[in-house]
This record gives C-alpha cells, structure tokens and sequence, in this order.
C-alpha cells in the first residue's frame, strides 16, 4: 500500500458528515483541531448551536465560516450553490435540504 492509500484509508484526505447539518462540518475544526485556537470561530460555533432563531443561526454560521477561513484551517475546494425559478403559479412544490433537491408530488398549478 502506498503513502496515498494509507491516507484515504485512515480518512485524512477529507471528510463529510453522515446526517445534513450545516454545524457539522464547523464544529468538526474545533473539536479536532488542537492548534484552531479561534476565539470567534468557537462563540460562532456555540451560538449557532444554542439559539433557536433560524436567523441568528444563519449569521453565526457565516461568521463561524469567516473565522475559519481567515485563520486557513481550511481551503474549500469547490462551493455548491443553485438558482431555482419557479413561476409563481406551481404551488406545492418542496425543497429539500439533502437528498432529492425536489419534490413535485404535491405540486399544482393555481
């Protein structure tokens, strides 16, 4: 087995969370990092875990997310995102959050 193989065996060269939740891969950095001594990132942390407003949520996940990045204790690669237009006459239609990005099983047109 070669240095490579070893790595991806030993799950060194990336990582994913096994339920969606946005947190998780946040919380990851400073619960495996010793040397990710960020101040901020972890108050950003705690405080999207603790508050039960979606919107304050967001933001401390965003902020959480700067903090990580400024301090590089990860590169992202490639950032997934989508545009969706949908003409105001179907109604029904569901997002979701993982899997499926669509469900049109309850879809109309009004």
């Amino acid at each position: 087995m070669n240095a490579q193989q070893s790595k991806q065996l030993k799950g060194t060269t990336g990582w994913t969370v096994r339920k969606f939740a946005s947190t998780k891969y946040l919380q990851y950095n400073i619960a495996k990092d010793k040397y990710l001594a960020n101040a901020n990132l972890r108050k950003a942390i705690s405080l999207s875990k603790t508050t039960g407003s979606t919107a304050v949520r967001w933001k401390a996940m965003v902020a959480a997310e700067r903090a990580l990045l400024e301090d590089q204790g990860v590169t992202p690669l490639y950032y997934t995102n989508e545009a969706t237009l949908v003409k105001t006459s179907v109604k029904g239609v569901v997002f979701n959050g993982a899997g499926s990005p669509y469900n049109f099983k309850e879809a109309y047109i009004k």
